[in-house]
This record gives structure tokens, C-alpha cells and sequence, in this order.
């Protein structure tokens, strides 16, 4: 069962309809039900095993630090700093181990096979014959979402941020909530502990809004996304067949499916959840508006750059090591090198960890790299830029420069998203190779492109699903709710617009029988 399915759709509706009929203080057992049910539903049965000893070992660990919390604040209260430092290690090696079983079960479900892929080619640079074969294991529904969800809740616990749930099977629930354990967001648990176990009514217009919004995930991700993955999917799966301007376009095609299916499921997401009356956390901001491409991954899946900022480089540059290096740098070649080279360090640490979290192909390193080495370069080279700006009198608050600058970005980024959709290092540099040495723009004009999208009204159709998406985005991008700005027009004029997205999705989407649907991306992680 997908979120996109007619399947989803009655189950949530079924879900919605108890949710609200029973008495509000069980209502979250029933999202707790939900979630079990859905994750049976949707994922391999047995891998729910991985999510039961995360749950486990994550409310373990997470309530005997918050014991040794209280420990040791009465023994440091009492002047006793011996036994509180016995507790802090007791408290810090509680929680390594833990960390280290629940990204370990990542890392092995996830990254063997990449592993016994690199140590082949070592064992072949070296004449051997031995072959090694891979891995058959299944990984469950979400694991990369929901391990990061409990290990910074873990985290905040043994920081002193957040008190533990002494409740399991509450616990359970933040884990596993069933709308955002497929792909996200990545919650913090202060955003949903009064939420989850809290009674909410019945609010009818709340559940149109989240209904409204639902609508549009489907549009996105059934009229935009997988009618443009027509010509992404022909030009990624034949690079060679389709040279030159077809690798940009076919790049830009995946781009703008990336975003529509990303971005559509969490609409869905969070147009579920907020039917239920429960807030998540948004994970995009209009980011092709962006003007840098540090500024575009601000507003691109929002929650897990911030969770990778908070629990990864942040907690690195304040490191000991990184503190010795500053020092030491210091004394070499100055101030400005001393807190320039960690800062950038750190940066890599947190590239590299985007890129891995992606996926498990060298790849996917190369997409964080590529998007470090961009955003130092912007920083080495900020004083040189804001020059040359002055010396051409440029108008810097122009529509025409805010364009330009958003363009640059888009390819920017349109270059990442390449290495990230290549399916391997060696694909991805060829098909660079390819886009830049191999010159046929006449093909924007050709039949060949018609073809390749699929057909003259299915271009006519993502022109169309293009336009809605600029419309709705220039209003994000001023601050206006769209849904706020429909909500105060007239009744008759607002149905109109809500029936008419929904009969587009109707009408427009691909899907039914003869049609094979694509699950979302950023789902198979």
C-alpha cells in the first residue's frame, strides 16, 4: 500500500472516521493501531522485527539515561563529583551502544552490499579470483526516516533537552506514526509530544484543509511528477542513446519529478496528519526561489538538514579534536585560517553524511562533495563576487537578479540531482562528459523530444502542472497561504477550485490498469 493509492485512501479514511468516534483520550491508541497496520501493509511483514528493537532499545536506553539524569544531578547538588562521574560514564557508554545497535542495523541493512562492493574491487586490484557475492536482506519501511527520529530523540534525552516517555507503547507511536514514517518529515519529539496524546475534536473545516492539501500531493505526484518521469526515466536508463542537450533535459525532467513526487508526498503527509488535528514539521519552502544553493538546501527537505546540522556538524566543530585543530592552525597561519578550515571541515563531514544517507553508491558521496566544494567556493569567493558586482552596478534587489541568481542555482543543483539519479559514479561522469562535449541543441525543436516525453498532450499537460506549480509557489514565496487566501474567498468559488484540483488529478493522473505507478523516491529509503 503507497500513500498515492485508492488502497491508502480508504484506509485513511476508515482511520479518520474511528479516530474521531472514540473517546478522545484513546484516540491515540487508535493512531498506534493505524500505524502497526499500515506499516504490515506496506512493508515486508517480518522486518518489522528492526522497528520493534529500535522502539525497544531506544525507550530502554532513553528512560535509564533520564534516571542517571536525576542521579547525577542530586550527587553534583551534594558536592559528590565522583559517583556523578561514575553515572556520566555509565550514562555516555548507555548511550553509544545504543546509538551503535540502531544505526548499525542502518548500516547493515542499507550499506553491506556497497561495502562488499569495494572490497571486491580491492580483492581484483590485487589478481584474485575470489568472488564475493551480495546480500539478500529486506530493510523496513522507512528505516532511514525513523532511525534519525528516535536516535535525536535519544540524543536530546541524554542532553538534558527532553524527558524520556515512560510510556512504550506511546513511544511506539512516535516512532511509527503511520503518515510520516514512509518518507518523513524527521521529527523532534518536543514538535509532537503534545500533539500525538492529545484529545482533538472533530473540526470540520480543519479537515478540509488537510483534505485540500492532500489533493494537491496527488496532483504533484500523479499529474506532474510521473508524466515528467517519462522523459527522465528514458534519458537516465539510455544515457548513451540519448547524448548532448537530451542528458540536460532529461536532468531537468528528473529535477522537476524529484521535487513534485518529494514535495507531493509531503503534502500528503502532512495534509493526513493535519486532518487528525497534528502538526508536522514542513520540509520544503519554495526552494527554487532560492538565489544560493546553500540557501535552496534551507528550504529543500528541511528536517533532514536540520537534523544532520544539530546532531552531526555541530556537535563535531565543537568537538575536542576539532578545538586541538583550531588551535593548532592558529599558531601556523593565522586567525582567519583557524576558523575558516574547521568550519569547512566540519561542512564536509556534514556533505558527506547527506550524500551517504541518499544512498549507498560512491555517487551519492560525490553529490555531497559536489555540493561542498560549491557552497566553500561561494564563501572563498564572496568578496570577489559582491566586487564585481560593485564595479558592473549591478542592481542587486532586481527581479532580473533574483532570477538570475535562482537559475544559477537550479542548475546548481540540477547537476547533484544528476549524480544522484545516475545510478553509479562512472554513469554520472559520463553523462556529465556527454552534456558538455556533445553539441545538438536542435533537438529542443525535434519530434524525438515529443516522443521521448511521451507525447505531444502529455507535454501539453506538464506545461500546465508546471504553471500551477509557479502560481502556488509565487504566492508561498510572498508569504501567502494558499489556502488561507481560498479560504476567505466565497463558499461557491472555493469549491469550484477544490473540485476542479481534485477532477485534474481525476482526469490528468496517470494511474489504473496498463499504467505500472512509481512508488515515491525519497520512499525506497
Amino acid at each position: 500500500m503507497t500513500l498515492f493509492s485508492i488502497e491508502f485512501i480508504l484506509f485513511f479514511i476508515a482511520v479518520l472516521v474511528v479516530y474521531y468516534i472514540v473517546p478522545g483520550k484513546i484516540q491515540w491508541m487508535v493512531l498506534l493501531a493505524a500505524s502497526v497496520m499500515f506499516f504490515l501493509l506496506s512493508s515486508i511483514p517480518h522486518t518489522f522485527i528492526f522497528l520493534i528493537v529500535s522502539i525497544l532499545t531506544i525507550w530502554f536506553a532513553s528512560n535509564y539515561i533520564g534516571h542517571l539524569n536525576s542521579e547525577i544531578e542530586g550527587m553534583e547538588a551534594q558536592g559528590d563529583g565522583i559517583v556523578a562521574a561514575v553515572l556520566k560514564k555509565k550514562r555516555k557508554t548507555m548511550f553509544v551502544v545504543t546509538v551503535v545497535i540502531n544505526i548499525g542495523m542502518l548500516a547493515a541493512l542499507k550499506y553491506t552490499n556497497f561495502f562488499l562492493e569495494n572490497v571486491q574491487m580491492l580483492v581484483n586490484a590485487f589478481g584474485s579470483d575470489l568472488t564475493i557475492g551480495a546480500v539478500r536482506w529486506l530493510a523496513p519501511l522507512g528505516i532511514s526516516f525513523y532511525t534519525l527520529q528516535v536516535v535525536g530523540y535519544l540524543t536530546d534525552v541524554y542532553w538534558g533537552i527532553s524527558k524520556p516517555q515512560k510510556n512504550v507503547f506511546k513511544f511506539a507511536l512516535f516512532t511509527s506514526y503511520f503518515p510520516q514514517i514512509t518518507s518523513g518529515p524527521i521529527s523532534r519529539y518536543s514538535q509532537l509530544e503534545n500533539q500525538l496524546f492529545a484529545r482533538h475534536a472533530f473540526d470540520f473545516k480543519t479537515v478540509c484543509r488537510g483534505a485540500a492539501r492532500m489533493a494537491w500531493g496527488f496532483f504533484k505526484k500523479l499529474v506532474i511528477a510521473d508524466r515528467v518521469g517519462i522523459l527522465a526515466n528514458a534519458v537516465y536508463a539510455d544515457p548513451a542513446g540519448y547524448p548532448g542537450m537530451f542528458i540536460w533535459l532529461g536532468t531537468f525532467a528528473y529535477v522537476l519529478q524529484l521535487y513534485a513526487d518529494f514535495s507531493g508526498s509531503m503534502d500528503i503527509v502532512l495534509g493526513a496528519s493535519e486532518c487528525m488535528g497534528i502538526r508536522l514539521p514542513e520540509n520544503f519552502r519554495t526552494p527554487f526561489f532560492s538565489r544560493t544553493i546553500q540557501e535552496f538546501w534551507q528550504r529543500w527537505h528541511i528536517t533532514l538538514g536540520q537534523w544532520l546540522r544539530d546532531y552531526i556538524m555541530y556537535p563535531v566543530s565543537r568537538s575536542r579534536a576539532w578545538a586541538k585543530m583550531g588551535r593548532g592552525l592558529k599558531k601556523r597561519f593565522g586567525k582567519k585560517a583557524a576558523q575558516r578550515i574547521p568550519s569547512y571541515l566540519a561542512m564536509l563531514v556534514l556533505w558527506v553524511a547527506i550524500g551517504i544517507w541518499h544512498g549507498n553508491g560512491w555517487q551519492f558521496v560525490a553529490q555531497g562533495l559536489w555540493f561542498w566544494v560549491v557552497i566553500v567556493a561561494g564563501q572563498l569567493l564572496a568578496p570577489a563576487f559582491k566586487k564585481t558586482v560593485g564595479v558592473l552596478k549591478i542592481q542587486t534587489e532586481t527581479f532580473s537578479w533574483h532570477l538570475f541568481q535562482s537559475i544559477r542555482t537550479f542548475l546548481i543543483f540540477a547537476v547533484g540531482v544528476l549524480f544522484f539519479g545516475s545510478g553509479s559514479l562512472p554513469n554520472a561522469l559520463y553523462m556529465i562528459k556527454s552534456g558538455l562535449t556533445v553539441l545538438n541543441p536542435t533537438v529542443l525543436f525535434s519530434e524525438d523530444l515529443v516522443t521521448l516525453a511521451g507525447g505531444q498532450t502529455n507535454l501539453q499537460i506538464i506545461a500546465f502542472g508546471v504553471i500551477m506549480l509557479f502560481v502556488v509557489g509565487a504566492f508561498q514565496a510572498k508569504g501567502i497561504s494558499v489556502r488561507d487566501w481560498l479560504g476567505r474567498q466565497n463558499a461557491a468559488f472555493r469549491w469550484i477550485v477544490l473540485y476542479g484540483l481534485v477532477f485534474c488529478v481525476i482526469l490528468l493522473g496517470l494511474y489504473g490498469p496498463g499504467y505500472n505507478p512509481t512508488d515515491f523516491i525519497y520512499g525506497r529509503f
